[in-house]
């Protein structure tokens, strides 16, 4: 009976140890649960935050696709290739805001990506800068056949190969309007925009006379960098030696 006695007594030992050796693990693991807890709080609310910047950023993307789009109503840049140059631009601003919406509903699962993607957004660059300038013409009209203006001199001439009645495109754009006056009435007579030695793309038809009128071109007005530009004239009534002035307005797009 002793002997099993102290048997007993140091399996009763081993037990404590092991169960002292228990309670020591359970704390370690009670310890790193906390801090896990700590963790998992702060990234919750770091992508609390991260979603709240996206929501700006796809409300401020809104905002500028609307303006962009309310500036082609605006005078001096109602044209395809400006119009064209705005959509690319609310193009590229659409597909950011799709990868803002994507990384908000990955926020939970990939933070860095969000913040990359707001990155992208804040580089949108959007560029309608022009540049306008003006083509002044003054010629005296020999009788009522269509003529080239001259872009230097004075003397116009009735083909688009003459080299005075040409000029480079320094960059894309387009013509915007045309002003038109004489010094006798000329009747309906048609301003013509010519690229390249062709026919004419665009042109504007006004009544020309003493008093000045201002009118915009229908048709393609718009040209590429390093076109030739060309305008002629075609009055219908000339009693010979009637003088016309002409001013272009083109905008370029750099």
């Amino acid at each position: 009976l002793t002997l099993e006695v102290d048997t007993n007594k140091t399996d009763i030992a081993a037990l404590t140890l092991e169960v002292d050796t228990n309670k020591t693990d359970i704390a370690a693991l009670t310890l790193e649960v906390d801090t896990n807890k700590t963790d998992i709080a702060s990234n919750i609310s770091d992508i609390s935050t991260n979603s709240g910047n996206i929501s700006t950023n796809t409300t401020s993307i809104g905002t500028n696709a609307t303006s962009i789009t309310n500036l082609a109503a605006k005078d001096g840049v109602d044209s395809t290739l400006l119009r064209g140059l705005i959509n690319t631009n609310i193009s590229n601003i659409t597909s950011a805001n799709t990868a803002a919406s994507s990384a908000n509903t990955a926020a939970g699962f990939a933070l860095g990506a969000a913040t990359a993607n707001t990155t992208s957004i804040n580089t949108v660059n959007i560029k309608l800068d022009t540049i306008t300038e003006f083509f002044h013409f003054a010629v005296d009209l020999p009788d009522a056949n269509a003529v080239y203006l001259p872009f230097s001199g004075a003397t116009e001439n009735a083909s688009i190969t003459a080299a005075t009645v040409a000029a480079v495109a320094p960059y894309a754009g387009l013509v915007h309007r045309v002003s038109v006056k004489a010094s006798a009435t000329l009747g309906s007579t048609v301003i013509g925009f010519h690229k390249n030695e062709g026919v004419s793309s665009s042109s504007a038809t006004v009544t020309a006379s003493a008093t000045s009128v201002k009118t915009a071109l229908t048709g393609t007005n718009t040209f590429a960098v390093g076109d030739l530009l060309h305008f002629n004239i075609n009055p219908t009534t000339v009693t010979g030696g009637d003088r016309v002035y002409v001013t272009v307005e083109v905008k370029y797009i750099p």
